[in-house]
């Protein structure tokens, strides 16, 4: 069981200047599980979430919180 919770925005907190996933900052957080249960929030689509860190969050805040996924599934 998770710890620890982190929360984050994706654009220019997740991504360089040019807005790509930074996967190495994405790899560090992810390896630090169990101990923290991962939150990527972000105005953007769940779709290009999942595509871009579904791998690495526990959970997904999408459309500026009107979609949420964790444990798999919608909420």
């Amino acid at each position: 069981m998770a710890k620890l919770i982190l929360a984050s925005d994706f654009d220019r907190t997740l991504t360089d200047g040019s807005l790509t996933p930074c996967h190495h900052v994405l790899g560090y957080i992810s390896s630090l599980r169990p101990d923290i249960f991962f939150i990527v929030a972000s105005g953007r689509g769940l779709e290009f979430l999942m595509e871009n860190v579904g791998v690495y969050a526990d959970a997904i805040v999408a459309e500026n919180g009107a979609v949420i996924k964790a444990r798999g599934r919608l909420m």
